[in-house]
């Protein structure tokens, strides 16, 4: 399978939650683990797709909590969920920027739409920093900076899996060829 198809298709596994008896139908361990995959597969096309691919890792790693047995205490919930995010977010930002240097090098013009989800999605992970950095002051009306970060979050990830599906079969989204070993 193309990678950028693999990375849509982890994306899609974190975003749709499909719950059944209060368990996650695919986890989110499962699509991070294919988004790290693919993007991995493109790690010598841009350093970026190196980054996105160890983000992604440690998130799946982190998203395992949900099958830990027992009560976790609540900040370490709390923790462990803003890490979570906080990754995911970073891993979508380093994707998609490991998209637009490998599409700018190949005179692509799509680079830009990489760009501009990067920005968006940097842009949502920052709202919902500020967020949760705030909720412990201000309460309630970090709402609408939560709420702002949904948005732009949601706005950054379709842009994002769209252009994944549309660019997977041009050559700069392939992995580069293996060196022939002497």
């Amino acid at each position: 399978m193309a990678p950028l198809l693999l990375a849509g298709f982890g994306l899609l596994f974190v975003v749709v939650v499909v719950r059944t008896q209060g368990i996650d139908v695919v986890p989110d361990t499962v699509g991070l683990g294919l988004y790290a995959v693919a993007m991995w597969r493109l790690a010598g096309r841009a350093r970026f797709f190196t980054l996105a691919a160890g983000l992604a890792a440690v998130a799946a790693v982190l998203a395992l909590v949900d099958f830990v047995p027992g009560p976790i205490p609540d900040w370490l919930e709390t923790t462990l969920a803003i890490a979570f995010n906080a990754l995911v977010g970073l891993a979508i930002t380093a994707g998609a920027l490991g998209c637009r240097a490998a599409a700018r090098d190949a005179g692509d013009v799509i680079a830009r739409q990489f760009s501009v989800v990067s920005g968006l999605a940097a842009t949502g992970l920052a709202c919902f920093l500020l967020g949760w950095l705030l909720h412990p002051v201000a309460g309630q009306t970090v709402t609408g900076v939560l709420a702002l970060g949904t948005l732009v979050t949601l706005v950054a990830m379709a842009w994002y899996l769209v252009l994944l599906v549309i660019c997977s079969p041009r050559d700069w989204a392939r992995p580069p060829a293996a060196r022939p070993t002497r």
